[in-house]
């Protein structure tokens, strides 16, 4: 640790070091050169170390504070410039100067880009928001419609309704922290809430549901925790041709949803939660964007809940949540 502390105050004092040791050694060559007494040749010298041996101490004792501290502010994530210990150097004087103006320009760059990204953002919500009621009568057209169409055009418009959702949580994602409300949530509500709007899906692909609910209400989020149920019980009925889908929680809280779809390959498992990534599914539906199970890992870790994914290829998939907190997370 001393050895270290000492090397880096030479290699800091390095140019002033060499300076001294090239003022010693020329003194003493004039010294033999202009054949001074041999005493006056070593005394010099001999001073001139222990002078600048008494003044390194204090230039050491000094400097290792400082350089102590620009290694700690080095360690932290957001630095204050002005809080950089520097002396009356000018050199070091005009080199905080910089680094000031330079905060300043990306702070001010940061304030800029942020204000732009949340106009963006606010646009693109009312956008999506004011899309959903063209959507939303469009189906209410088509359902008393009598065109043989009819159930196709129903389940599209579901999907439009769905990845406009999608696109809704990747906004809000970056302002989860305000918009989160920590209740008891009634989780069977939320499920057979979920199931009336895929119906149509259960009806038309002929998939059996099943639902054994036997702990009622959890702490959570319930907007955020019925997109979670609501994403993943698609992506069931999205890959699941015929059998059934299984939605139980037990008395742990342990939220299970299986379904009998045709699985995932065990190379893909380890990734299915990466932004983007459709894997084997994905080469199957070509329209498969991978943000699905992304949001919802998303969603779950902000909410400190944990997700389980089993699956082998033609044997289904199941999904494990656990639900469980304890009261402190509403504080």
């Amino acid at each position: 640790m001393l050895f270290g502390k000492i090397k880096r105050y030479f290699k800091y004092r390095l140019s002033f070091l060499i300076f001294a040791s090239s003022v010693l050694i020329l003194n003493m060559l004039l010294g033999f050169i202009y054949a001074y007494p041999i005493d006056l040749i070593f005394y010099i010298p001999c001073l001139f170390i222990g002078t600048l041996f008494v003044l390194g101490l204090l230039d050491y004792k000094r400097s290792n504070e400082k350089l102590d501290l620009m290694e700690s502010l080095l360690l932290q994530d957001d630095v204050d410039i002005s809080s950089i210990p520097i002396s009356n150097n000018p050199k070091e004087l005009m080199f905080k100067e910089a680094l000031e103006k330079m905060e300043a320009q990306i702070k001010e760059i940061q304030s800029a880009t942020c204000s732009a990204q949340e106009e963006k953002s606010e646009v693109l919500t009312c956008w999506i928001h004011q899309i959903k009621t063209p959507v939303s009568a469009l189906k209410l057209l088509i359902e008393n419609s009598e065109t043989q169409e009819r159930e196709t055009l129903l389940l599209e418009c579901i999907k439009i309704e769905h990845y406009l959702d999608m696109i809704l949580q990747m906004i809000r994602l970056d302002e989860y922290e305000n918009d989160l409300v920590i209740t008891q949530v009634d989780v069977e509500k939320i499920v057979r809430s979920a199931i009336r709007k895929n119906a149509k899906s259960f009806i038309l692909k002929n998939i059996k549901i099943q639902v054994d609910i036997h702990a009622p209400t959890v702490l959570s989020d319930e907007k955020y925790l019925q997109f979670v149920i609501e994403q993943i019980l698609q992506n069931s009925l999205k890959y699941t041709m015929s059998g059934e889908i299984t939605i139980h929680m037990d008395q742990n809280q342990i939220l299970t949803i299986r379904d009998t779809g045709i699985g995932i390959s065990s190379q893909d498992l380890p990734r299915v939660f990466e932004k983007g990534f459709t894997g084997y599914n994905g080469r199957f539906d070509k329209k498969a964007t991978g943000i699905g199970l992304y949001l919802v890992k998303q969603i779950l870790n902000r909410l400190h809940n944990k997700i389980e994914i089993e699956s082998e290829i033609n044997q289904g998939t199941t999904i494990r949540i656990d639900l469980y907190h304890k009261e402190t997370l509403k504080d």
